[in-house]
């Protein structure tokens, strides 16, 4: 597997890249991810895909500029990014905050993708109004400093951790990447907790118009009855709620992620 960079929207994107003569899907980790986290789809989607598995700047080993992690700015990443790879009509998945860039790049972009895919995005729309800019400084602080003592871990303590958080029983490969991830995450990502204004995807869902695959975490009735709501204001889309999963689906139902993806994929 390639591990390559290449110069986007003014900053050095870095990328991991299976290759090979097949239609191109490009993937869009959550926040304090990196590419690799995908690992557990790799397997499963390398031989019909050219997949291309990119860091979010300040993640991983792509830049991380002091400023510039708003959406506006991560979707201009992932644009950048398609244009230096001359990739033609890709297909496009992301969880959390890279399903967050998807859903407003295809929406925005309606010629770059050929279909999309996002893994639990926030799509209820936010009903309390934004903190006040000084809690808002205290909570970035607050997240900086956590970041910054993470960093400091080794990838023992931080795997550690996480099994013994709600997060035991993951695919034993996907702790690795988890670890290093947190080990490689700017402090300066912490801007993206004020960057709410278009974190309401059902905005986006209007006006997209490539077919798009949404999957859920398991929630109480009331919840999913929400969530499919915002789902249809996808004119070519469909929702589906993972069974048993949290926010990380693929993690904690990697099978069931893997069904659902080949299932809409064949489809296109």
């Amino acid at each position: 597997m390639l591990s390559e960079y290449v110069n986007a929207n003014g900053i050095k994107i870095h990328y991991h890249r299976t290759g090979g003569d097949k239609p191109p899907m490009v993937l869009a980790h959550g926040f304090s991810d990196n590419g690799l986290c995908w690992i557990t789809l790799i397997p499963a989607l390398r031989e019909d895909y050219d997949l291309i598995m990119y860091d979010a700047r300040g993640h991983g080993l792509s830049d991380a500029p002091e400023t510039g992690y708003s959406t506006e700015d991560r979707v201009a990443d992932l644009v950048g990014l398609i244009h230096a790879l001359g990739l033609e009509k890709p297909i496009l998945m992301g969880h959390s905050m890279g399903a967050n860039t998807v859903g407003w790049t295809v929406a925005e972009h309606p010629d770059i993708a050929r279909a999309a895919i996002l893994e639990d995005p926030g799509i209820q729309r936010r009903t309390q109004p934004p903190a006040p800019e000084a809690q808002m400084r205290e909570m970035a602080e607050k997240r900086r400093a956590e970041i910054i003592k993470r960093n400091a871990m080794t990838r023992e303590q931080l795997i550690e951790g996480v099994r013994a958080d709600v997060h035991d029983g993951w695919p034993e490969e996907e702790y690795e990447p988890w670890a290093e991830s947190k080990q490689q995450l700017s402090p300066n990502v912490v801007q993206f907790f004020g960057g709410y204004a278009r974190s309401w995807l059902g905005d986006a869902f209007v006006k997209t118009k490539v077919p798009v695959l949404v999957l859920k975490k398991d929630a109480d009735e009331e919840v999913k009855k929400q969530d499919r709501e915002v789902g249809k204001l996808l004119p070519n889309g469909k929702l589906i709620h993972i069974d048993g999963a949290g926010h990380s689906i693929r993690r904690d139902k990697p099978q069931a992620v893997i069904n659902a993806v080949k299932e809409f994929l064949a489809k296109l």
